[in-house]
């Protein structure tokens, strides 16, 4: 995010990242990658900003970024590269020197720089904890994400090779010391990064003996064994051959260990899946805490900490943030993968571990609920888990989490949550207000209430650092000064240094000072309290900044706020347009909305991102809360959960048809972002509209079926279908979806059922193509139980009605129909040509899903006939395929 304001008028100072990433800080304003007009513009700060005194020639930088080009073509691009560079930096952090450009002199700090310099600070101390902070200074590679800037290779090899030797002079630290389970922790995080660093593998092997893990260490042999041929096509050097034997031939010093994790199960889960990582980035600078990230980083390196830490604190207190960056400093220590799972929109219980597992991107397998999934994902990884907002859910998340970390013994889970756990072994860790300046009873007699208002000796504290910087993004320029020292730290004390509750009262600099801001705030929350002097619990003092907040909007911005609670997980301007105007409110009318949302978000009450390439909004969940007690207590609450209900069952309607299209990428997408507010409807529609419920379910059928959300949708289906009994072909085509979900969870009779009754109703109302997919679907199944006679009568019914719809869908179904049993009575020749035209026609149609199955098909009967590099390329091509539309169970 960039303050608004000209370049260049912030104090003079640079700040450059470059390790695990681009971006650059001037002053207070951030510079993020996407905003880099010219690719090149930002080459050329970076290679100025490796060199020493942030000084290159102009001809070398030519020959560095166009060595290609010539020499007056390269000084013609150099020039314009140069321009962009100065108008986003500043005229005064870039200058020209003769024949030289040169960034910022004495005001320029790097990541690479700072990471340099504590290595070289460790290896002189030889102090462990100087070790550690040098290494939660390199943040990943350099520059990792621009692999094409060749200049920048070998300085990203050399800084990596840094990295792991000081991760392999720590362990070495922690051996001499006497810390082994320390130094086995170290090697782990080395062995991650360098998979084949032989040295690190036999020193486990020798920590592991000594410990008496005989196990453990021979296992430490054998994965080293499997790094060397996978990366090398090498083996192990005699030296750890030696010690493997050494080790083998040991008597053992402890029993086995009897714990036995459950057996694979196929589908449930890819053995190839790399490891993840689905961790959001920050839109603002992370503030202070640098204590408790510092004790929440050791306490999640440590190699027997506690493996479930909760963040409890009020709503608005910063947990997930805090989460987030801490996490963001520990994931080298989990090479197995990494996950946030966002629990905030989920209303239903049942949904929890659904949820989860499609965070961790834990495939549904036939069969098995989603918690046996899960542990098949996780049993046997270093990885951490990050629940967030389990408040409203906590008792189901207790369960998940006492589950998975029984079962899953390298699993770390990280909560946050107004309320704890309360499972066994869980470590509570209440997020504090932000740090203010004391106050002195000695000193009460001051003006300002015994505070010291010297501007630099304040910024020392966390909460005035944050009313600082945020305020800088209201009221470019903003500075602490001895006039308004008093009234920022007294609004700090007052909100009770919640960070939620500054960035409220910061976003009010755009029209009031400090000072009026503090007046404003007495007010209200004496209108809180009543005037009692009692001390105000923290939920009620965050209400009652959102309460003053809230004061001082406009009527249309106040009702439009309250609107907008109705939406789970996020919106779009098109969704507020239709779901919040009201006829008899002129103000709410759609030309209008667009202003008052932008007002919200300016009064920082709505936040906005963009995701593919369109605005998307949400509210904070604690601002979500109060929003919808103040819907609930309007006349309009029912008329907008209606049109809530209305507009995404119109959307899921129209996406429908485009499932199966062209464009069915970007809709499954789209789907996947309104997600929350589906599962809403379908809610809502549960209790009042059973039969649009079903309509929606039909809709939404090929959207969970490509996106893996089997056994929630088969779910919802079941749910609505006895609350819609009449004979309708809405029902017909949802009993055809639930049995097709069925089939797609392994419960076979369950689907065999559903088809039947499918079947008997469709005819009656008149649902040919229904008829023809459950005629077929029970076909198939009646040939999987081994009557092929009954099979195939019911499939020659389905294909004389696919050949009546006539259709290419439907003809294209016909003959997949033929190939397979072409396939069956062993004809390959008939059954390959009628894959093919099938297929031509599945391409014609542009559906992803069924050219890739179709593909599939067609490989099979290749691969029969030993045709395996024509197949090969076939599957390759279906797995791209599943792969573009998000099909991990086709994948």
């Amino acid at each position: 995010m960039v303050a608004t304001g000209a370049p260049g008028t912030e104090a003079a100072s640079l700040q450059i990242e470059m390790l695990g990433g681009f971006r650059v800080q001037v002053g207070a304003r951030w510079i993020e990658p996407d905003q880099w007009r010219l690719r090149k513009a930002a080459a050329l700060v970076k290679l100025l900003a490796l060199e020493p005194g942030g000084r290159l020639q102009r001809d070398q930088l030519g020959e560095l970024l166009w060595p290609r080009h010539r020499p007056e073509a390269a000084g013609n691009n150099l020039r314009y590269a140069l321009h962009v560079a100065r108008r986003l930096l500043g005229p005064s952090q870039l200058s020209r020197e003769r024949d030289s450009l040169v960034l910022a002199p004495g005001g320029l700090t790097t990541d690479v720089g700072a990471f340099e310099a504590a290595a070289a600070a460790a290896r002189r101390s030889r102090d462990p904890a100087e070790y550690r902070r040098a290494l939660d200074l390199y943040r990943g590679d350099l520059l990792p994400e621009n692999p094409y800037e060749d200049w920048a290779a070998s300085r990203r090899e050399q800084l990596r090779a840094l990295h792991l030797d000081l991760l392999a002079e720590l362990a070495e630290q922690h051996e001499a010391r006497g810390e082994s389970e320390l130094a086995i922790d170290t090697l782990e995080r080395l062995i991650a990064a360098e998979p084949v660093r032989e040295e690190a593998h036999r020193r486990l092997m020798r920590l592991h003996a000594a410990a008496g893990r005989r196990e453990r260490a021979l296992e430490q042999y054998r994965r080293l064994s499997e790094a060397l041929r996978s990366e090398q096509d090498a083996e192990p050097d005699t030296t750890s051959a030696s010690l493997y034997l050494d080790i083998v031939e040991r008597p053992p010093l402890a029993a086995r260990s009897t714990i036995s994790h459950p057996p694979r199960q196929h589908g449930a889960e890819d053995p190839e899946m790399p490891p993840g990582n689905n961790l959001p980035g920050a839109l603002t600078s992370f503030v202070g805490r640098e204590r408790e990230i510092g004790d929440l980083v050791a306490l999640l390196r440590e190699a027997g900490g506690p493996r479930l830490v909760t963040l409890t604190g009020t709503g608005g207190s910063g947990k997930t943030r805090l989460a987030l960056e801490v996490l963001a400093r520990v994931v080298d220590c989990y090479p197995d993968g990494m996950w946030l799972a966002e629990l905030a929109g989920l209303a239903e219980v049942s949904l929890v571990p659904q949820s989860v597992a499609s965070a961790v991107c834990a495939l549904e397998a036939p069969r098995r609920p989603p918690v046996e999934v899960l542990v098949e994902r996780l049993a046997r990884r270093r990885a951490l888990l990050l629940l967030d907002n389990c408040e409203h859910l906590a008792p189901a998340c207790a369960e998940l989490a006492d589950t998975l970390l029984r079962r899953c013994l390298r699993l770390r889970i990280v909560a946050t949550s107004r309320q704890a756990l309360g499972i066994a072994g869980e470590a509570l860790w209440p997020v504090p207000p932000l740090s203010l300046p004391p106050t002195s009873p000695a000193a009460s007699t001051r003006p300002n209430g015994g505070m010291p208002n010297d501007p630099s000796s304040l910024l020392r504290y966390d909460a005035v650092r944050l009313f600082v910087e945020r305020a800088r993004l209201s009221r470019p320029g903003f500075t602490l000064t001895t006039a308004n020292a008093s009234a920022v730290v007294e609004i700090c004390r007052r909100v009770d240094a919640l960070p939620l509750a500054i960035e409220l009262a910061t976003a009010r600099l755009r029209v009031l000072s400090p000072t009026q801001i503090l007046a404003r705030l007495d007010d209200r929350f004496q209108l809180l309290t009543g005037g009692g002097s009692t001390t105000v619990p923290r939920h009620q003092t965050l209400r009652g900044v959102v309460d003053w907040s809230y004061g001082l909007l406009t009527p249309p911005e106040r009702t439009l706020f309250d609107r907008l609670s109705i939406f789970a997980g996020g919106f779009t301007l098109q969704a507020v347009e239709q779901v919040c105007r009201e006829p008899s409110e002129p103000s709410l009318k759609p030309p209008d909305v667009l202003d008052i949302l932008d007002g919200l978000v300016e009064k920082s009450l709505v936040l906005v991102e963009e995701r593919r390439a369109e605005a998307r909004y949400r509210l904070l969940e604690t601002l979500r809360e109060y929003a919808k007690e103040r819907l609930e207590q309007s006349p309009h609450a029912t008329a907008v959960r209606r049109r809530h209900a209305e507009y995404f069952i119109a959307l899921a309607v129209r996406a429908e048809p485009e499932l199966s299209g062209p464009g069915q990428v970007s809709w499954l997408d789209r789907l996947d972002d309104e997600h929350d507010n589906l599962r809403a409807t379908l809610g809502w529609c549960l209790d009042h509209e059973p039969a649009a419920g079903l309509r929606l379910g039909h809709s939404l059928w090929q959207f969970w079926d490509r996106r893996g959300y089997f056994g929630e949708g088969r779910a919802w289906i079941e749910r609505l279908l006895p609350r819609a009994p009449a004979a309708t072909p809405e029902r017909a085509r949802a009993l055809y979806v639930a049995g097709n979900l069925a089939v797609r969870q392994g419960e076979r009779a369950a689907a065999r059922q559903l088809y039947e009754e499918c079947l008997a109703l469709a005819g009656d109302v008149g649902e040919r193509w229904y008829t023809a997919r459950a005629l077929e679907s029970l076909g198939w199944m009646a040939h999987d139980g081994g009557d092929d006679q009954a099979a195939r009568a019911l499939l020659a019914r389905s294909r004389a009605l696919f050949d009546e719809i006539g259709d290419p869908l439907a003809k294209s179904f016909s003959l997949a129909q033929q190939a397979r049993l072409a396939t069956i009575d062993r004809d390959y020749a008939r059954a390959r040509v009628l894959f093919e035209e099938a297929l031509t026609l599945v391409r014609q149609l542009g559906d992803i899903r069924e050219i890739a199955a179709m593909l599939c098909a067609l490989a099979n009967v290749l691969r029969i006939v030993g045709e395996y590099l024509p197949a090969a390329a076939l599957l390759e091509e279906a797995l791209t395929l599943y792969r573009e539309i998000g099909d991990r169970f086709g994948a």
